[in-house]
């Protein structure tokens, strides 16, 4: 898990934080362009919980986040889009 706030700073611009907090994996992006963001999180039983933001308006922030557990074997995978 990527326990914490994690801020970067994509090339396509903007500002994109992710990861786990208050029992959720998150993924917020904000940047001039109308972009989104998708948030994975496969649990110990392999079974797949995923959220994609709608496609968000530019200067908005997009935000995915499903509720996680922090256990050995589970996965979180963070993403974002720009939206041609």
């Amino acid at each position: 898990m990527s326990i914490g706030k994690h801020v970067r700073y994509p090339a396509e611009g903007g500002k994109w934080t992710y990861g786990f907090w208050n029992a959720k994996v998150h993924s917020e992006y904000k940047v001039n362009k109308k972009h989104g963001s998708t948030v994975v999180y496969i649990d110990r039983k392999g079974k797949k919980h995923k959220q994609r933001s709608i496609n968000t308006a530019a200067g908005k922030t997009s935000i995915a986040e499903v509720w996680a557990i922090n256990l050995p074997k589970t996965i979180d995978r963070y993403y974002y889009r720009i939206v041609k």
